[in-house]
């Protein structure tokens, strides 16, 4: 299945702001308890306020990102849980929702670097 991504969300964005979203953010991986994690991210280490975006079931970070990215003076993460986007899952008929808890509170975690998110 062919799932839509950044540019084919951000078409659906007035021109006007179709022109500022970022539309190649950085790919990271992070693993964690067998997945291979995948953060989009627009860092900004002199940004006084990190943002993690979460998506809903059913979406993924890629589709929420071109809203996203238009969040000014932030340094920016968004993240594709376990089942969604990029996010690639060893055993993916065991994932549950304690396990999306678990790994955003690991992630925020792993992340803090003593500015609030």
């Amino acid at each position: 299945m062919d799932v839509p991504g950044i540019t084919d969300y951000a078409s659906f964005l007035p021109r006007s702001w179709r022109e500022r979203v970022a539309l190649r953010p950085e790919r990271t991986t992070w693993r964690w308890r067998g997945h291979r994690v995948n953060v989009l991210r627009r860092p900004d280490p002199e940004a006084a306020v990190r943002t993690l975006l979460v998506h809903g079931a059913g979406g993924h970070a890629g589709a929420l990102w071109p809203v996203a990215s238009l969040i000014g003076d932030v340094d920016l993460a968004a993240v594709d849980l376990p089942l969604y986007g990029d996010t690639v899952s060893r055993d993916p008929a065991a994932v549950r929702y304690a396990d999306w808890v678990a790994l955003l509170c690991d992630l925020v975690r792993a992340e803090d670097d003593g500015r609030p998110d």
